[in-house]
């Protein structure tokens, strides 16, 4: 039987201290993530930024869910949210926002320039329910990785507080017409098809791997995964951000205060990683809530779908 495991990279102090990732690293990480669809980093995502933003985002989640305008990650009783990390410049932290782990496997997957267009965060309230199986997904796409998410978690997680669900594999040989719309999967997403689920589950079934917080999680966006309950009274908050090739023509944007822009570009300069933004006023760019993505369909009407 094919692992389900999800395989973990234990990364060397000296990478760590210099930020500067090895070949060695790199490799493991891209064959891991090709392979499996999903690949953990251990503990390169400095604490205390994280310990920081955790705290600031646990005391308006309870809130944030009570607003009728709160996107829910499918069915509302899963109690799953939409949540993302402030937008100011002195709470975005060059370890979350441009990690240059994410930057050297996002180039070494998507090519060079890889582009941030979207950041949000995920986050479990206390609850017994759960999301259907799906993927970030609602069209046509191609056969190979054009997109990468990175999640970052803010707090220690496992199953007894929400640790997702992945479907090991899963990226490889899957397609739009795995997926099948509802009613609880608005938003950009749509389930897979409970008999194909069940097929796979007798194969490689799903596993919930426990992430600390300060791993670096990065997965393909057609893997398989579900969002499961947190059974405790403290939020899973989970930063996600997705990150596609400069030619694919994502229609997703950031939408930051001007006041960060020189931070952008001196993240450019370091990591090589863009940034796709619509530039607001501060006011706008500080209160405006991140979108949960409505399609990652790509805008260039070159690409080339299917089998020939």
């Amino acid at each position: 039987m094919e692992s389900n495991q999800v395989q973990q990279i234990e990364v060397s102090e000296k990478e760590k201290i210099s930020q500067n990732p090895s070949a060695e690293t790199v490799g493991a990480a891209v064959s891991i993530f090709h392979r499996d669809g999903i690949v953990i980093l251990k503990q390169v995502v400095d604490l205390a930024p994280l310990i920081t933003i955790n705290e600031l985002l646990t005391q308006k989640s309870e809130a944030l869910a009570a607003d009728p305008s709160t996107h829910f990650n499918q069915i509302k009783a899963a109690r799953n949210i939409s949540q993302a990390p402030p937008a100011s410049p002195e709470l975005m932290f060059d370890t979350i926002w441009a990690n240059p782990f994410t930057a050297a496997i996002s180039a070494a997957i998507l090519g060079p320039h890889p582009r941030v267009q979207y950041a949000n965060g995920n986050t479990a309230l206390m609850s017994t329910e759960r999301q259907t199986v799906h993927a970030d997904l609602d069209h046509d796409h191609l056969q190979f990785p054009f997109a990468v998410v990175a999640n970052i978690y803010l707090v220690d997680t496992s199953v007894e507080n929400g640790a997702t669900e992945i479907w090991v594999g899963s990226h490889r040989d899957t397609s739009i017409t795995d997926h099948v719309g509802s009613d609880d999967g608005l938003g950009g997403v749509s389930r897979i098809r409970p008999e194909i689920v069940e097929a796979r589950r007798a194969l490689v079934p799903p596993v919930q791997p426990t992430v600390q917080r300060g791993d670096l999680v990065i997965r393909d966006v057609r893997l398989w995964h579900a969002g499961m309950p947190n059974r405790t009274p403290v939020p899973r908050i989970m930063l996600a951000f997705g990150i596609f090739p400069w030619w694919y023509q994502a229609p997703l944007k950031l939408s930051l205060p001007e006041s960060t822009r020189s931070l952008i570009e001196r993240w450019t300069k370091s990591t090589g990683l863009e940034f796709e933004v619509e530039w607001l006023d501060e006011d706008a760019g500080r209160s405006k809530r991140s979108k949960f993505f409505v399609t990652t369909a790509s805008s260039n009407p070159a690409l080339v779908y299917g089998k020939k």
